[in-house]
Formats: structure tokens, sequence, C-alpha cells
């Protein structure tokens, strides 16, 4: 048996329910983008790009919408960050 807390899998980064912050290097990678772009061509220019899979797995949990700028990208990412910790 294993002491602690149980890592539960809640399809959150960190496993215990809040989203992992964003990492640091994410507003630069945006900038690496073509805008004006949906959620799921993001993701797809990131994937292409290589972009890690630290931010290709925020960008996942963002709601399908048209972002203008990386922006407007990351501040979707602080308010889903703030909704959900």
């Amino acid at each position: 048996m294993t002491r602690g807390r149980k890592k539960w899998k809640t399809g959150f980064a960190n496993g215990y329910g809040a989203p992992a912050l964003p990492p640091d290097h994410m507003a630069d990678d945006m900038a690496r983008l073509r805008y004006p772009a949906r959620t799921n061509w993001l993701i797809e220019q990131a994937v292409s790009a290589d972009i890690s899979s630290d931010v290709i797995h925020v960008l996942k949990r963002l709601p399908d919408h048209e972002f203008m700028n990386p922006d407007e990208v990351m501040q979707s990412v602080a308010e889903v960050h703030h909704l959900a910790g």
C-alpha cells in the first residue's frame, strides 16, 4: 500500500485536479504561430512547429475560439487556469 496522496487520473497535468501552470516559454511559442487561428489550428501549428508537449497540453485545454494574436491566447490560458484552480 502506498502512503501519502494518491494520484488520480483527472485529465489535468498535475494529476490532482488542478491544471499545471503554463510554461514560461509559452508566450514566445505562441508568437511563432499564425493568426487569426481557431484553437484546433493553433494545436496543429504547434505540433508542426515542434513546440513542446507541455505547451500543446495547455492549448488542448482552451475552449474553441478564434484567437487574433498571441496575447489573446495567453489571456485565455490565464482564465482557464484561474477558473480551474
